[in-house]
């Protein structure tokens, strides 16, 4: 059975348009989780500050909402993806090749926790760990307190800064976070209940045959979902819930369930009905077309009278 020469082009139109639509579907799904990632995996100092709103939130904005016309899914902001993106290409925003930044998880909130608490310093050495994969702090570095990270820290942020050019990180603001953290250490969790959340993190871990890393970033995701912020102490709660549940449905049902919202954008991408830029190029380079052929044979045809 032939195709109508309709069916026929948009079946190529849809093909040629492929690459768009991969491209836009990617920068919905993949900027949306960075960004998810990042309102609880990164501290609140570091989100507030100059240099992650200049060029981290602004690029996941415009990654989401420009490039993956995803708009409406992140909080409303004074400036538009637009806006952001005639900014930037002004070169009025602050711009760098990569920025290196700390995969926060639980762990940082149990390692303050345990400090204040007089806890273990298992959790501590766990944070620590992860800072030196991520390359913040040196293999031989010797931390047995959150005083003594900050120090640390604070000495890498000035030299990161410096090497990259750019205004150093808040530790001001970090600070500030930890001595607010350490009034309110009477509402903080015993050291049983922090020892049964991280011994119920490891084992759902283990039993889904994930990293600790992926586990804790997994229930960050889920906590900005469900309107959490890292501050909260009422987070603990959240973690022992999320735990509970993707022990019982396993970690693929809950994580669909927290990406669930920019899966759709990605999939409406893929939609046939959904027109695309590339498409609509083709349709007005096809009507140039058309309008130059009709013009043509209207002249032949005068020619021939």
């Amino acid at each position: 059975m032939l195709r109508s020469p309709g069916l026929a082009r948009r079946s190529m139109n849809y093909l040629l348009s492929l690459p768009e639509r991969t491209l836009r579907a990617a920068a919905a799904g993949l900027g949306g989780l960075l960004y998810e990632a990042t309102q609880v995996l990164l501290p609140g100092w570091l989100r507030r500050s100059r240099l992650y709103r200049a060029i981290v939130a602004g690029t996941l904005r415009i990654v989401i909402e420009l490039v993956g016309g995803a708009p409406g899914i992140l909080p409303p902001d004074e400036i538009t993806a637009q806006e952001l993106a005639k900014r930037k290409a002004a070169g009025t925003g602050i711009e760098m090749a990569g920025l290196m930044f700390v995969g926060w998880s639980p762990l940082w909130l149990f390692a303050a926790t345990a400090d204040l608490t007089g806890g273990a310093q298992t959790y501590l050495q766990a944070l620590v760990s992860e800072l030196r994969r991520d390359g913040l702090l040196p293999e031989d570095t010797d931390i047995s307190s959150v005083d003594e990270l900050l120090d640390t820290l604070e000495e890498t942020s000035g030299l990161v800064a410096e090497s990259l050019d750019v205004p150093p990180l808040s530790m001001a603001d970090l600070r500030a976070w930890w001595r607010e953290l350490r009034q309110e250490a009477s509402d903080l969790p015993d050291g049983d209940r922090l020892a049964d959340l991280y011994a119920e993190l490891r084992q759902v871990a283990e039993r889904e045959g994930h990293s600790l890393r992926s586990v804790s970033s997994l229930l960050a995701a889920g906590a900005v979902r469900a309107g959490i912020r890292i501050g909260q102490i009422h987070i603990f709660d959240y973690y022992q819930d999320a735990l509970r549940i993707i022990a019982r449905e396993g970690m693929a049902v809950y994580g669909r369930r927290v990406t669930r919202p920019y899966l759709a954008v990605v999939k409406a991408h893929f939609d046939p009905r959904a027109t695309t830029y590339t498409e609509r190029l083709m349709r007005r380079l096809r009507t140039v077309q058309d309008d130059y052929q009709n013009q043509e044979d209207r002249s032949r045809r005068t020619d021939e009278r």
